[in-house]
């Protein structure tokens, strides 16, 4: 289980590096079905839903049902908490994302060319992309001595949207990204974004093994660190 765990997170943190990009500071409510490609999500898909400074983004990756929830209204130097819900296990998993480290924009769509020129993307032209005419967006996201590019495409018709596709390529990476399908702005209720009762929260594993050193705990992770085998 402590496999699965590993490898389902991995596949979070490039979902959540490229949500913090569309995790604008201020927008209208909207929702829509997403579809992720890229090593480690492939077929990955589901829904989003943002509310303001709230998102709220369903994944099934491989038959594995989670949610990540992400709030800006008091994201702190370390940027937006968030959190990782694990369903099948009625688990969660807290994290907080630096949009510095994450290589990422935050923008609002009512200021966007600003905001993005500000971050070092440029526009580079206009083309179609499922089915919204968009201004193409381009920055360097480079990484580790390697050379990185991210897009996004933004919407022409629908000013409410910071984005309809986000794309980063890595040299030596394949593309990795997320594209947003079946957009609909209309209001959508706080009750989406809350926890559902019943979870249970992981202890820090990264913070409980800094203070011991680097190891692990004697006789292993604690009651709760870990999802319980066999399920």
């Amino acid at each position: 289980m402590r496999g699965r765990v590993k490898k389902s997170w991995g596949a979070w943190g490039i979902s959540f590096l490229i949500v913090a990009a569309a995790a604008a500071p201020a927008q209208a409510d909207w929702q829509g079905t997403m579809r992720m490609y890229g090593k480690g999500t492939e077929g990955a898909k589901g829904k989003i839903f943002y509310k303001g400074k709230k998102m709220r983004m369903d994944i099934n990756l491989r038959g594995q049902e989670t949610t990540m929830l992400m709030d800006n209204t008091a994201a702190g130097a370390k940027g937006p908490k968030a959190m990782m819900l694990m369903h099948k296990q009625k688990l969660i998993m807290e994290t907080q994302g630096d949009p510095v480290q994450a290589q990422s924009v935050m923008c609002d769509p009512k200021d966007a060319d600003a905001c993005l020129s500000k971050n070092g993307f440029k526009k580079v032209r206009s083309e179609m992309m499922l089915g919204h005419m968009c201004d193409v967006y381009e920055g360097s996201r480079d990484k580790g001595g390697k050379k990185g590019i991210q897009r996004l495409w933004r919407p022409k018709n629908l000013k409410e949207v910071f984005m309809v596709k986000i794309e980063g390529v890595q040299e030596g990476q394949p593309p990795a990204g997320m594209e947003f399908h079946d957009i609909k702005v209309a209001a959508i209720a706080d009750s989406v974004f809350a926890v559902p009762a019943g979870y249970n929260r992981m202890p820090d594993l990264s913070a409980m093994m800094k203070g011991m050193g680097g190891k692990m705990p004697p006789g292993g992770m604690p009651p709760g660190a870990m999802p319980p085998s066999g399920r």
